[in-house]
């Protein structure tokens, strides 16, 4: 009698398995890059976020993504940014991530760029506006300009240019994970079910390794 418990306990395990892979597709709910890209992240599976300063989506994300990778992500798995680059504002919010990373200074800055933004209406587009802001957060002015125009964060923004073209990305927020697979909210069906795609995805992308 427990032998035929437990078969029908597996067959029915084997079934749920079978139903929650069928409920997110590929060409739906995410899309699988044309060519697999590298990842900085070694033996774990990178969680990449393709954002914008400037983007309304990317502010109203930020409190539930972070939630997520603290309390969520699996232990095998690291999450990374990236800015995406899509016209010179783009580009201009780039160098300003890139710039803070460089100074260490993302960890306590990061999301205060996103209020400025959008809190404050502040449009840290020129480099000026950019210094202003980083000298309002404590930061001096003169490391901060120098590392603005710095041959790191040029070369940085250089990459990301290239990179958001191999990601095949056409918007933000969107999140490619292990460098093979992209969702966005809109794809997911919601931002708490493209947290679950992003999950699924780990899986896929585990079993493929």
């Amino acid at each position: 009698m427990r032998k035929i418990l437990y078969f029908a306990f597996f067959i029915f395990n084997l079934s749920m398995l079978s139903q929650a892979q069928e409920m997110f597709s590929e060409g739906k709910h995410y899309r699988e890059i044309g060519a697999a890209q590298p990842v900085d992240t070694g033996d774990k599976i990178e969680v990449r976020e393709l954002f914008w300063y400037g983007c309304t989506h990317c502010f109203k994300l930020e409190d539930g993504l972070n939630a997520w990778v603290a309390t969520t992500m699996p232990d095998d798995a690291q999450f990374v940014r990236m800015p995406a680059i899509f016209s010179e504002v783009w580009e201009q919010h780039a160098k300003l991530y890139y710039t803070l990373e460089a100074m260490g200074k993302l960890d306590t800055l990061h999301r205060r760029v996103f209020d400025a933004i959008h809190v404050h209406e502040q449009k840290l587009v020129r480099d000026g506006e950019m210094i202003e802001f980083a000298a309002a957060e404590g930061l001096d002015e003169k490391d901060f300009e120098e590392t603005l125009s710095s041959f790191t964060v040029t070369s940085k923004v250089n990459a990301a240019k290239v990179n958001i073209v191999n990601y095949e990305a056409t918007g933000v927020p969107a999140i490619v994970v292990a460098g093979k697979y992209l969702t966005d909210i809109s794809s997911a069906g919601g931002e708490q079910a493209m947290f679950r795609v992003i999950e699924f995805l780990i899986n896929k992308a585990k079993a493929e390794s």
